[in-house]
């Protein structure tokens, strides 16, 4: 079976892509910051998920929805430390996934 991982699934993006992921006969694994399954800041809990998986694809749509410039570090592992995290793990743990 296909599968598939969306960072930020709660999004309006990653909701329609579930969707149409789910009509193609993928199985979804949605990750967000309301599921704290996995945390994709954490290099370990995005392997562990990798690993778990093995993913045909991944998908990272995550980011914060506020520019406050409180959140400035929370943005930032987010979107530049998720994605260093995905990258890596997928390289170490699941080199024909595609993100």
């Amino acid at each position: 079976m296909k599968t598939a991982i969306i960072f930020g699934v709660n999004g309006q993006d990653g909701f329609y892509l579930q969707t149409l992921l789910e009509e193609d006969g993928f199985e979804v694994r949605g990750v967000s910051r309301n599921n704290p399954q996995c945390n994709i800041a954490q290099y370990d809990d995005v392997c562990a998920l990798v690993q778990e998986t093995s993913p045909s694809y991944i998908f990272h749509l995550a980011a914060n929805s506020t520019t406050n410039h409180a959140a400035l570090f929370e943005n930032h592992a987010t979107i530049s430390t998720g994605t260093l995290n995905i990258l890596e793990a997928v390289k170490n743990f699941s080199p024909f996934t595609k993100v």
